[in-house]
């Protein structure tokens, strides 16, 4: 599946994102909306969906059975957690977060360009790919 150019983010309806048919990413995303989904976790919270996007196009919509989102993967290393362990360092992301005007949900944000897991379970996690 392509990219989906409908219409400005902020015009969609939470039905709307809820509602939207899973693909896996088409490019590299720099925003992840987080759709909340009628479903309970067997933890108790209830489950995503994750609306992958580059500017105001929807790249991918990944997750539905997830309760949880790492933000540069489980404890912030990165994708390279050896280096982050042994430089005790981890490189600097410019996060940001927004409100969807219409769906009143919640879009975070970066510059730089985002991959994902290859496996989404009941955790997803997603990386920058800043280098």
């Amino acid at each position: 599946m392509e990219a989906i150019l409908d219409k400005d983010l902020n015009n969609y309806t939470l039905s709307e994102f809820m509602e939207m048919d899973y693909f896996d990413p088409v490019e590299l995303f720099k925003g992840i909306i987080f759709v909340p989904m009628d479903d309970v976790h067997d933890s108790g919270f209830r489950t995503m969906k994750f609306v992958l996007t580059n500017r105001n196009k929807i790249v991918g919509v990944v997750g539905g059975y997830c309760d949880v989102a790492h933000i540069n993967g489980i404890g912030g290393y990165g994708k390279n957690f050896e280096e982050s362990l042994v430089t005790n360092m981890v490189k600097r992301i410019d996060w940001s977060l927004d409100c969807l005007r219409e769906s009143h949900l919640m879009r975070l944000f970066s510059s730089y360009g985002c991959t994902i897991d290859n496996f989404i379970g009941s955790d997803f996690c997603f990386y920058s790919e800043k280098r």
